[in-house]
């Protein structure tokens, strides 16, 4: 058997969130008219709001609770990559009594997360090559060619912030939170094993 240099690394990297996505919902607890047409009302508020934003993954549902009353519920997601329109919608719909509202869910588009893998692959295999390249020649030789190269990619995602909160209805919801919102960083780790020939000195 040939004799080899093995070595590994990982590199990570930190890249700014460009898209995000809220979770909606709208939930009611009462005998069925009034659970039915709360959550209608709630679904209206939040429409409102919606007004140049598509809804995906809608859902309604009802369900009787263990009191006998309905549980009336409405869910949906919104994704954008306009910081302004999350922040508008988080701070017109967090006080609309009925509304849950998940988020901001910061991630990268695909375009973003191919461009952070390439270079965060890039470190790893700069780190990988210079420790085997060390080894080699504390060895008293050299590397030769690449054998092998295995490689994994890690992304970490923040949790999404809630907001939820009771107060009177509005056809329009008013802002009701000052926010400060900024994308998060999302990291992008890659981790390459190599395998280099060993030609000795």
């Amino acid at each position: 058997m040939e004799p080899t240099v093995k070595a590994s690394a990982r590199h990570t990297i930190h890249v700014t969130a460009d898209t995000w996505r809220i979770r909606l919902s709208a939930s009611a607890h009462s005998h069925p008219n009034d659970a039915y047409a709360r959550r209608a009302t709630a679904i209206s508020a939040i429409g409102s709001v919606l007004i140049d934003v598509p809804l995906q993954g809608e859902r309604i549902s009802e369900s009787t609770a263990y009191d006998g009353q309905i549980n009336a519920d409405w869910n949906a997601e919104v994704t954008g990559t306009d910081v302004n329109i999350a922040r508008d919608i988080i701070s017109r719909l967090a006080a609309v009594p009925d509304v849950q509202v998940d988020g901001p869910l910061w991630s990268l588009s695909d375009s973003l997360a191919a461009e952070a893998a390439v270079e965060a692959l890039q470190g790893a295999a700069d780190t990988a090559r210079n420790t085997a390249t060390a080894i080699a020649e504390s060895l008293g030789g050299q590397l030769g060619a690449l054998l092998y190269a295995t490689t994994d990619t890690h992304s970490s995602t923040p949790i999404p912030a809630r907001a939820e909160m009771m107060a009177a209805k509005a056809s329009i919801p008013p802002r009701t939170l000052d926010l400060e919102l900024a994308p998060s960083d999302i990291e992008v780790t890659k981790e390459i094993a190599v395998t280099f020939e060993f030609l000795a000195g």
